[in-house]
């Protein structure tokens, strides 16, 4: 996938270019998404060659016409643009390419710097900070996916319009959500692995609050599940070692009813969990 960016002024017209290593578009979860006309992404990773840096850059933060375009996706005009918040990064050099991350940091930083009355961000984590996070929590991670299992049901998980395994893989997703959660909630949540595959099971098979995971570009795959109301599409190149994410939208009363509700479905599970040894030792006696 790449984009090519037509420059308007001061490089007669050259056209540059640069491959998109990730890309995720959220057009219910802020203004610019909403706008008719270019696409506006919240999040794109890209790399080029260092002599096209500097104008791909400029170009793209002026807001100048960029096509998305690929062999696998449908051609898509993009913009950005100062007016709408982008921040740009400073290019690191990789394997002799320049890499650039242009992001809305209201939706992508960890932390927003203040708590609003809606609870929204999109997250595509590294997979080095995935692992980092599960790294020598073997144990625990096995024992979060019985809970959930339990937590929500496999009818649950069928209803909701997505198919999804609990596994070590879904664990490490779930621990990146409740960490962005916990950063912008009003109400805490539980600690613990197990608390969180629950917590992000229970937001995927649900509809309020709304948890939208990255299904490919296809504007036609997203609108399969238009109930999400958040527009979320991402793609990911498969040697960039990132995963598809996750967009997220509530309000925070429907956040905090929610993790509440959560919260007494969990404390019932572990009883259950923890009564089921006894019961079974008690049966062995009788």
């Amino acid at each position: 996938m790449q984009i090519t960016v037509k420059t308007e002024k001061g490089h007669k017209g050259k056209s540059f270019s640069a491959n998109v290593l990730a890309i995720a578009f959220a057009s219910g979860l802020w203004e610019a998404g909403k706008a008719q006309g270019p696409s506006h992404p919240v999040l794109m990773v890209f790399a080029c060659s260092p002599g096209e840096t500097v104008p791909v850059r400029e170009a793209l933060k002026l807001g100048h016409s960029t096509l998305l375009h690929s062999q696998e996706f449908d051609n898509e005009e993009i913009a950005f643009g100062r007016d709408h918040g982008y921040i740009c990064s400073e290019p690191s050099r990789v394997h002799g390419a320049d890499v650039t991350v242009m992001y809305v940091p209201d939706l992508c930083d960890y932390q927003p710097g203040s708590i609003g009355d809606t609870v929204h961000f999109v997250v595509m984590p590294a997979e080095v900070d995935v692992n980092e996070l599960l790294r020598d929590r073997d144990a625990e991670i096995d024992a979060a996916i019985r809970h959930a299992h339990v937590a929500i049901p496999l009818k649950e998980r069928r209803e909701c319009g997505y198919r999804f395994e609990i596994n070590r893989a879904f664990v490490g997703d779930a621990a990146i959500f409740v960490r962005y959660l916990a950063q912008r909630a009003e109400c805490p949540p539980y600690p613990g692995l197990a608390f969180a595959t629950q917590l992000y099971a229970s937001a995927i098979a649900r509809s309020t609050p709304l948890l939208t995971l990255g299904d490919g570009l296809s504007k036609a795959r997203a609108n399969a599940h238009s109930l999400r109301h958040i527009g979320f599409r991402s793609h990911v190149h498969p040697a960039f070692r990132a995963r598809k994410g996750f967009a997220f939208k509530a309000t925070q009363a429907e956040t905090s009813a929610w993790m509440i509700e959560q919260i007494k479905r969990y404390d019932s599970v572990r009883e259950q969990i923890v009564r089921a040894p006894a019961l079974e030792v008690i049966r062995g006696q009788i």
